[in-house]
């Protein structure tokens, strides 16, 4: 009988969230609307003292910064006579293809989800926008470096070796050699990006790091969405804020201080900077062409010595608004998925859900795969150890006529499988220990 009751009070928290979602969502107590303060400023850092308030007042204008001190001739980027190059990079979880031109990321198309709920749909593609109102990552230091710069690979193709691959990209010109290394894992939505500006000029040049993300709705409005929030977000001080539509359309939005992440968002995925930590940034969001917004997480202004140089570093994540795996990231990334008022019995509730989904039925198909690639190795596979039936927390489960074979875990088209106890040595790189 208490199972029944145990089933009953699932049913009926569903049906309160769901009837929360629809008839309340977007009516709860009005944000309070982004102060202007010079050009619409905003500090969203912690409570300070009154010398810290100062201090902070008392700083330049990251989002306006200077160009040279002793002024560089502007508007002579280098790039090569050929055509920009785009590189592909191909992990378990998704394919992106960064392009020379801006070192941008021009397509980001996730393997374990789909753009529509059918057999034949391709992968959900994280890069929505046409890059006439540019590309997510496009970069520029003051108005030395335009986000325009070429950017030439050190290779035509990404390859990775022990689960990691880096992409370097380098340009130059108006006095600045500039290099962007991106960092890859084969089984992780999150990248980092270090941007590495030498002054390699005689004169003095100022500037601020600017890495500009541009983005819009990853899938058509419906009217069943009208409720869910869809535009740019970020995190200051454990504390989630999504910039409406409404405030977006008075003008430019901006905010200063020190932020965990920021983010343009909908309902189920994310395109996050995680700028340095405990680094003063200032945070632009503005409307450009039809139904873009476009963000620019700006640092401090810098003043670099001739032949001096400094690193910009940040983590990136384009990805599923999965708490499992933003929890994992850190830096209160998790804080992105918005459980609203019923927080108390959504956390719970969506816990009880993941345990109910751990498990998957793999067909035998899949079995005899794993089968062949064991013994293409000389190795045996019984009977006896087919039907072993231990089953690792968080792992999925093989399902098969025979019983359950766990043991171990190996990914296999951006899905995890388990295998058979007893890997050979040989296989041991390819597989991760439950």
């Amino acid at each position: 009988m208490d199972i029944y009751r145990t089933f009953l009070a699932i049913i009926i928290s569903f049906l309160i969230l769901i009837g929360y979602q629809y008839f309340f969502v977007g009516f709860g107590p009005a944000e309070a609307p982004i102060e202007e303060i010079s050009a619409q400023e905003q500090t969203v850092t912690p409570a300070t003292t009154e010398t810290d308030q100062s201090q902070i007042a008392a700083a330049p204008v990251a989002s306006a910064p200077g160009t040279a001190v002793q002024s560089a001739a502007e508007g002579v980027m280098e790039r090569p006579a050929r055509d920009a190059r785009n590189l592909l990079v191909d992990t378990d979880f998704y394919t992106a293809t960064f392009s020379e031109e801006g070192g941008a990321v021009t397509s980001f198309v996730l393997k374990d989800y789909k753009e529509a709920n059918t057999d034949d749909s391709p992968g959900m593609q994280m890069v929505k926008v046409d890059g006439k109102q540019g590309y997510p990552l496009e970069f520029s230091w003051g108005s030395v470096a335009p986000t325009a710069t070429f950017y030439a690979a050190d290779s035509d193709s990404v390859s990775f070796s022990e689960n990691k691959a880096k992409l370097v990209m380098k340009g130059r010109g108006n006095g600045l050699e500039l290099e962007r290394i991106y960092s890859f894992s084969k089984d992780s939505y999150l990248m980092n990006l270090d941007i590495r500006v030498k002054n390699a000029s005689a004169a003095v040049l100022q500037g601020a790091a600017a890495l500009h993300q541009t983005g819009t709705h990853f899938r058509e409005a419906a009217a069943t969405s009208r409720y869910l929030f869809n535009g740019p977000a970020y995190c200051s001080a454990e504390t989630l804020t999504e910039v409406k539509a409404k405030e977006l359309e008075k003008g430019v939005q901006t905010v200063t201080g020190q932020m965990d992440w920021a983010a343009y968002e909908g309902t189920y995925f994310m395109n996050a900077v995680l700028p340095p930590a405990d680094s003063q940034q200032t945070l632009t969001m503005q409307n450009v062409g039809e139904n873009n917004v476009k963000l620019t997480v700006t640092g401090s202004l810098d003043t670099l010595q001739p032949g001096e140089e400094k690193v910009y570093s940040y983590q990136l994540y384009f990805g599923p608004k999965k708490l499992d795996i933003l929890e994992s990231v850190g830096s209160n990334l998790e804080k992105a998925i918005n459980f609203g008022w019923f927080d108390i019995i959504a956390q719970p509730t969506l816990s009880l859900l993941n345990f109910f989904q751990v498990k998957t039925i793999l067909h035998q198909k899949s079995l005899e795969n794993i089968r062949r690639r064991i013994t293409a190795l000389g190795r045996l596979v019984t009977a006896d150890t087919e039907k072993q039936a231990r089953i690792p927390e968080n792992s999925t489960a093989i399902f098969n006529s025979e019983g359950t074979a766990p043991g171990f875990i190996i990914r296999e088209n951006g899905k995890s499988l388990i295998v058979l106890p007893g890997v050979p040595h040989e296989c041991k790189k390819m597989f991760e220990e439950s």
